[in-house]
């Protein structure tokens, strides 16, 4: 079950003590099933334990202060990091909207398109129909909202996979190191220009600035 943990519901403006478990569970999140005859598969689910069973390890290893990693324990990490990022409802729900503005945007351009009306018999043929009728839908169709485009849940799983890709070669690439504050808390950096953020002010920061701001003990991954 695990120690207590203060929970806070956002929408209720509630905080609560509670048992972690279960708290932000999300049912069948990764389930795909395109139909309901179709069998729930949770090979996503799955694929997604094993790249977390494969980053356990690497995280204890971190944890204890050893930073050192072959190329193998650094692409194993860089798909851990990646969907984390990929994964989140946050990043899926951007997925769908991008697809369901694109989907409607393009069922409007046919209905403004002059094929319309031919389509529009085509879809349903034997039937009498006017092209006043025709004119008629078209009006009710180009009203704002009028055309909604519903994305089902498995699509963006796709685009995750894809997204996931991406990060990993990048995050596989950085030259990352594990920086130590004067607070003795570590956290990891990039070599590279860096955005540092404050309670009261952002800077981007070039990577000698970066060490000496934190004047860190400094170990590299490999």
């Amino acid at each position: 079950m695990g120690p207590p943990v203060w929970a806070v519901d956002l929408k209720k403006g509630a905080l609560r003590r509670r048992s972690p478990k279960g708290i932000a569970k999300l049912t069948d999140y990764y389930t795909i099933q395109l139909s309901a005859e179709q069998r729930p598969n949770q090979i996503f689910e799955s694929e997604l334990g094993r790249v977390e069973d494969a980053a356990a390890p690497l995280l204890l290893r971190l944890r204890d202060g050893d930073c050192r990693m072959s190329d193998s324990e650094r692409s194993r990490f860089a798909v851990f990091i990646a969907f984390l990022f990929a994964r989140t409802p946050s990043n899926r729900k951007n997925i769908d909207t991008v697809a369901q503005k694109m989907l409607e945007s393009y069922l409007g351009r046919k209905v403004r398109g002059v094929e319309f009306a031919c389509s529009f018999r085509e879809a349903n043929k034997g039937k009498e129909i006017s092209d006043n009728r025709i004119e008629e839908v078209r009006q009710q169709l180009l009203k704002p909202g009028a055309l909604r485009a519903q994305i089902i849940p498995e699509f963006s799983l796709e685009y995750v996979l894809t997204i996931a890709d991406t990060v990993a070669r990048i995050v596989f690439d950085m030259n990352w190191r594990l920086a130590v504050s004067a607070s003795r808390q570590a956290f990891p950096y990039e070599r590279q220009p860096s955005l540092l953020v404050r309670p009261k002010c952002s800077a981007i920061l070039p990577p000698r600035a970066c060490e000496s701001e934190y004047n860190s003990n400094v170990s590299n991954w490999s």
